[in-house]
């Protein structure tokens, strides 16, 4: 049970899936796992993650490709996240775990998304080039509209583990904003009036468009650096939904005093502090330029 389950469209028959449910079902009753666990245990039941490879394939392409300029969460920290959600069985994780759980998700949706448009326009010498750089791709194995339904199911998955009413902490309002990300690709932008909206409406109400000084008790450089980030990124969309749509922004420059994110690499930024990039490496900023 503690190694990954893989999805009914990996299966080649509905008798192997429901052979993984009792199994997975034998799993809670040999162990007596308590009731209240067992909740955490219908996310594999209902939407089991992908083989991990396929994983990290769709969550490179959303890094990549779609969220290079929205940086609002931290690379390191959700590597950190997928892999334990991998490595512990459902019955083991903690409660950061299942609010992070819905971004996994969101993210994993909006990579599926742009693995299917690369099936489109990439030409097969760069397809193979790819997939020898990120191993086994999942626009190698899936066509695309397995790689829509996939994308399609991750999207459902995020979207009924969260709250939309009562987004109260910095996962729930990031995987909004991916939601909106999913949406906005496939070209549905009345539908990311809604949900931009919300995220800007959770945002506020969490105070994310206030400046905290570093040093401030109970809030580490990264936290405050990861507010300023959802912040700033939620506020830009937020101006560019209204403006395709001709109505005014949700929020002014005059109602909050946030401050600009530092420019900062995922990778040098820690809880304890800022930390220096290897000389040998390069920016994610050299390379976007």
């Amino acid at each position: 049970f503690n190694e990954p389950k893989k999805d009914l469209a990996y299966f080649e028959n509905s008798v192997d899936y429901l052979k993984m449910v009792v199994e997975q079902y034998k799993y809670i009753t040999e162990n007596r796992v308590p009731v209240e666990k067992v909740s955490s245990l219908t996310f594999c039941l209902q939407t089991p993650l992908p083989p991990k490879e396929i994983a990290l394939g769709f969550i490179e392409k959303t890094s990549q490709e779609c969220c290079v300029l929205f940086r609002f969460y931290h690379r390191p920290t959700f590597s950190k996240n997928l892999d334990d959600l991998y490595r512990l069985s459902p019955a083991e994780y903690t409660s950061e775990l299942k609010t992070f759980f819905p971004l996994c998700y969101s993210v994993m949706a909006v990579g599926a998304l742009f693995s299917k448009s690369d099936n489109n326009t990439a030409p097969e010498s760069s397809k193979k080039t790819r997939n020898k750089r990120s191993g086994r791709s999942a626009s190698k194995i899936m066509n695309d509209k397995d790689l829509a339904d996939e994308g399609y199911k991750y999207f459902l998955a995020a979207r009924r583990l969260i709250d939309l009413t009562n987004a109260r902490d910095l996962y729930s309002i990031q995987t909004i904003v991916m939601l909106f990300i999913f949406l906005q690709c496939s070209a549905r932008i009345s539908t990311c009036y809604l949900f931009i909206g919300v995220a800007m409406r959770s945002a506020l109400r969490e105070g994310l468009h206030r400046n905290i000084p570093f040093g401030t008790p109970g809030f580490s450089i990264l936290d405050i650096e990861m507010r300023k980030r959802t912040f700033f990124s939620i506020y830009k969309m937020d101006v560019y939904v209204n403006t395709m749509l001709g109505l005014p922004r949700t929020i002014s420059q005059q109602d909050f005093d946030q401050s600009l994110p530092l420019e900062v690499e995922d990778d040098c930024l820690t809880h304890d502090g800022i930390v220096s990039p290897p000389k040998s490496e390069f920016s994610n900023d050299d390379n976007r330029n």
